[in-house]
C-alpha cells in the first residue's frame, strides 16, 4: 500500500501496537494516520511546527504526540 498525501518528504512512519493504522510525520509541517490495510487517511493534523519531525502513539493507542522544528 502507498500512504499519498504529504507535500514534503516524510520523516517518521509508525505503525499503532494493533497494526490497523500508521502515523507519518512530515516535512510539510503535519502528522497524519492512515488506515494500514488501505492506505487511505483517516486524519491529519497541522502541527505548530513548520517541520514534524517525528510522531507517535501512546502506549494505549488513544493519543497521538508529534515533535518538530519552527
Amino acid at each position: 500500500v502507498t500512504l499519498s498525501g504529504h507535500t514534503g518528504g516524510v520523516r517518521r512512519a509508525k505503525f499503532s501496537s494493533d497494526g490497523a493504522r500508521v502515523v507519518t510525520a512530515g516535512r510539510d509541517g503535519t502528522a497524519r494516520v492512515w488506515d494500514a490495510a488501505t492506505g487511505k487517511q483517516v486524519l491529519r493534523i497541522r502541527t505548530a511546527n513548520r517541520e514534524a519531525w517525528s510522531a507517535d502513539y501512546s502506549r494505549d493507542g488513544h493519543l497521538l504526540v508529534t515533535a518538530g522544528s519552527e
